[in-house]
């Protein structure tokens, strides 16, 4: 593949195969340690490459709010109702099972590793393959990862009905403590995600209009 040819990079040596591999590596929860002692060193691949290209997946869901801004979370933590069960809940302990992943991480890289951090946390049922495929698309919407990214707009509602997918498989798995209630939800959350989707067709269709 020519220099610059990949979608994943502006100005990409390796072939979006290799990649992918890493993404692969990242979105299965491999550190980048582990992810270059598990991935082939093809095409005189550098070692820090894996983990200029964890930061940068990190920086970009962070930057696109697929992962939450920690200094909003936190905050929103402290001043709603959320703190009085926060420290039962089982996103404490997935935070405290995942914090010893900040160690080591520099000044630069902590905030997007913690941003990642508090994700997993909140969506602990978050399969690998689902992420994987969510980091594609984030870069399909937005642009190269070595770039500002892009089309904001567009991806604020595919975001959000990525979220609302996201909810509605939780409560699916939660129907037998109150089936009801989460049939409701779950209804109540089709609605969005259908409004959601019309909006972002809507405005697929007014991007790509030929204009006068």
């Amino acid at each position: 593949m020519a220099k610059g040819a990949g979608r994943y990079l502006v100005g990409q040596r390796l072939s979006d195969y290799q990649i992918e591999k890493m993404i692969k590596a990242y979105a299965e929860g491999l550190t980048g340690s582990e992810a270059l002692r598990a991935l082939p060193k093809r095409g005189g691949r550098a070692p820090n490459t894996v983990f200029k290209l964890y930061a940068l997946i990190r920086k970009r869901l962070t930057d696109i709010r697929y992962y939450p801004n920690p200094k909003e979370y936190l905050d929103w933590l402290a001043s709603s109702d959320a703190r009085y069960t926060f420290a039962s809940s089982r996103t404490l302990k997935e935070l405290e099972r995942l914090l010893p992943r900040l160690h080591g991480a520099s000044e630069e890289t902590a905030h997007d590793l913690f941003a990642e951090i508090l994700f997993l946390a909140e969506n602990p049922d978050q399969t690998p393959t689902a992420l994987f495929n969510e980091i594609k698309l984030a870069v399909k919407i937005t642009g190269p990862l070595n770039r500002d990214p892009e089309n904001l707009d567009i991806w604020h509602h595919r975001a959000k009905g990525l979220m609302l997918m996201r909810s509605i498989r939780q409560m699916r798995g939660m129907m037998e403590s109150n089936p009801d209630y989460h049939r409701k939800m779950i209804a109540d959350y089709q609605v969005m995600l259908e409004k959601s989707e019309a909006r972002l067709k809507k405005l697929m269709r007014e991007r790509i209009k030929p204009k006068n």
